[in-house]
């Protein structure tokens, strides 16, 4: 399965350190896709960024698609592994972690943050779709369909520079107490 990977050419930093993961991860499938900035709303850019690899496998009708936005830090070896051999039965987003939002003792979540790695089912490509960008991709999916976390999370964001927050982000306190893959 190919990973799809949301990337602004202009981030060099994020593209040497995601080359290294992807060799690290043994990931040997993977496509960049260039990031789509709106200055006037960021996170509108972002949704459409995601829209259009979602677009591309709803029209070649693929079962699944799996997508990562290029802050992506996988948890330690493995754990892209772990996370592709773990892929719920039924699904709308199967997500590889997420930094706010309560998981459910079955691994399931209604609302959540985090769209660095995931998988979205083909019964799911309309409604992903059908988002305008005038908010969060991931605030709109609130309670939207079946979402289930990877246990233990195998995905948080690297920290550093947000092009949607502008500003300088710690991630890593987001994922403090979650149950992460080591």
């Amino acid at each position: 399965m190919t990973l799809n990977i949301i990337h602004l050419p202009r981030r060099v930093d994020r593209y040497e350190l995601l080359l290294a993961q992807l060799a690290t991860q043994e990931i040997k499938e993977f496509h960049f896709w260039d990031g789509i900035e709106d200055s006037e709303m960021p996170q509108r850019g972002i949704c459409f960024a995601h829209q259009r690899i979602i677009q591309d496998a709803f029209d070649k009708q693929l079962e699944t698609v799996l997508i990562a936005e290029d802050d992506l830090l996988l948890t330690a070896p493995g754990a892209f592994k772990h996370f592709i051999q773990n892929v719920p039965t039924s699904f709308d987003l199967y997500l590889g972690g997420i930094s706010d939002g309560k998981i459910q003792s079955d691994g399931s979540t209604t609302s959540f943050s985090g769209l660095m790695l995931y998988m979205v089912h083909r019964r799911f490509y309309e409604t992903m779709l059908s988002f305008s960008g005038d908010q969060h991709l991931d605030t709109a999916l609130r309670g939207m369909g079946k979402f289930y976390v990877c246990d233990p999370m195998v995905a948080m964001q690297q920290n550093g520079f947000s092009d949607n927050q502008k500003r300088h982000i710690e991630y890593n306190v987001f994922f403090k107490g979650r149950n992460l893959f080591i």
